[in-house]
């Protein structure tokens, strides 16, 4: 299994998780994310061998809901920046939302529940 199908499998993770955080939002269930990914894995791997089915294990585990120290201190600066006043520029707003979004989800944490676009991350209300 060579690094760009694990990048492949990741990213296909990545959309089939947007997709049923949103349904589950749409539709008012709790989901949990970390039994998605354990059943997701099960799924995927049941056809294959026991070393490739251990590299999907650990890449998955390793890259799925982790923030990088990278990701972690640019979603710190953005916020602050909005917190004392300096703002963040127009362009910045997607990659803020995105950060957000990721945080959110490791933590366990729907990101669908969340105001991601608003000024301070607040919860949605249900309505």
């Amino acid at each position: 299994m060579t690094t760009s199908q694990l990048e492949q499998i990741l990213s296909d993770y990545n959309t089939d998780l947007d997709i049923e955080l949103k349904t589950s939002e749409m539709y008012d269930f709790d989901f949990d994310i970390d039994q998605y990914l354990a059943d997701y894995l099960e799924d995927l791997t049941e056809d294959m061998n026991d070393d490739e089915t251990s590299r999907v294990y650990k890449y998955m585990y390793n890259k799925a809901h982790k923030m990088t120290t990278a990701e972690k201190q640019r979603l710190r600066k953005l916020q602050n920046n909005l917190t004392y006043g300096r703002g963040v520029f127009l362009e910045a707003w997607p990659e803020l939302i995105e950060l957000r979004k990721k945080d959110l989800i490791s933590r366990n944490e729907n990101p669908y529940n969340y105001d991601l676009e608003a000024r301070s991350l607040m919860k949605k209300f249900n309505a």
